[in-house]
């Protein structure tokens, strides 16, 4: 086979220095491409110093960046709140704790003589038995009756008093769900009045995100300008229900107004009911403290206002 310059075996044969077929002049070298924007796409198989994947903006990654921190340290706040507040009750809780110690000694020590001066009020009023009850004789019953009355009485009040705390309780919780709706109506009613404030706010936010899309187009970040313009179609969506006429806007006024005045009226009314609930424990809480402190006064003072019956009664009559 002939060789000939250009054909397979001519390339393969060997030349001597400066002899042979010219070879054809080497291409010129391709420059390399210019790095992305901002970590931008610089291909698959990136190292995160400039050579993206394409997967957003270096701002993309600094706000989530700054959001993770600012979420970490509300988190560490809460969390060391959270700290102190178990610290101090670990401190109240050992404190309360290492009295209990002390008060077992302190009550072993007194128990003696406790027992002691209770065995010689026992030998006291069993020496006074016999005089006491003959001396009662046939009034024994009429007292016993009336001491019976208050006991009962006692009962009752204590019973009272468990329906009126629970009352209370309810009517408290009833105050404070009143209350939280009076905030409500009352934050409605301000963000109705502060409409134009807030569209305002709203316009600010879209020329943001109009920013954002432009940056990202430049990036070619198209991930960070579809979710912009996703943010960007919702504002613009809440702006246009939030645009009503004057007409409109003053019944919208009004409904809220009057949604609040509701509220208050309501809230109002639990404040008085819980106040009742507040009073009727007390006087419950009074009268039970008062009977429980003066109960023999009381049963006293009832049989002295009492006109004697039975025996007694005809003893007086034929005195």
């Amino acid at each position: 086979m002939e060789e000939t310059p250009g054909s397979q075996e001519y390339e393969d044969r060997p030349q001597p220095p400066g002899q042979g077929a010219q070879a054809p002049a080497a291409a010129a070298p391709t420059p390399p491409p210019p790095p992305p924007p901002d970590g931008g796409d610089g291909g698959d198989g990136g190292d995160g110093n400039g050579n993206g994947n394409g997967s957003g903006t270096l701002q993309t990654v600094l706000d989530a960046l700054n959001k993770a921190l600012q979420k970490a340290s509300q988190e560490a706040a809460r969390s060391q709140e959270e700290s102190k507040a178990l610290d101090a009750d670990v401190k109240a809780l050992a404190a309360a704790y290492a009295t209990v110690g002390k008060a077992v000694e302190a009550y072993g020590k007194n128990r003696p003589s406790l027992e002691q001066q209770r065995g010689a009020q026992k030998d006291y009023i069993d020496k006074q038995e016999d005089l006491i009850l003959g001396a009662i004789d046939d009034r024994r019953e009429e007292v016993d009756g009336v001491w019976g009355d208050v006991e009962k009485q006692i009962d009752h009040l204590g019973t009272q008093l468990d329906r009126d705390r629970a009352t209370l309780v309810e009517k408290s919780r009833g105050y404070e769900d009143k209350q939280q709706a009076a905030q409500d109506a009352q934050a409605a009613l301000d963000e109705v009045n502060n409409r134009q404030a807030i569209v305002n706010a709203w316009l600010q936010q879209l020329g943001a995100l109009k920013t954002g899309i432009e940056t990202a187009s430049d990036a070619g970040d198209a991930v960070g300008m579809y979710v912009r313009f996703l943010e960007f179609k919702r504002v613009l969506a809440l702006i246009g229900s939030n645009l009503p006429d004057p007409d409109t806007y003053r019944r919208e006024l009004e409904d809220a107004w009057r949604e609040l005045k509701t509220a208050k009226d309501k809230l109002r009314a639990a404040a008085t009911e819980r106040t009742n609930a507040q009073n009727a424990l007390s006087r419950t809480q009074a009268e039970l403290d008062r009977l429980r402190g003066s109960r023999v006064d009381e049963v006293v003072n009832r049989v002295s206002e009492s006109p004697p019956s039975g025996p007694a009664a005809a003893a007086g009559s034929r005195a």
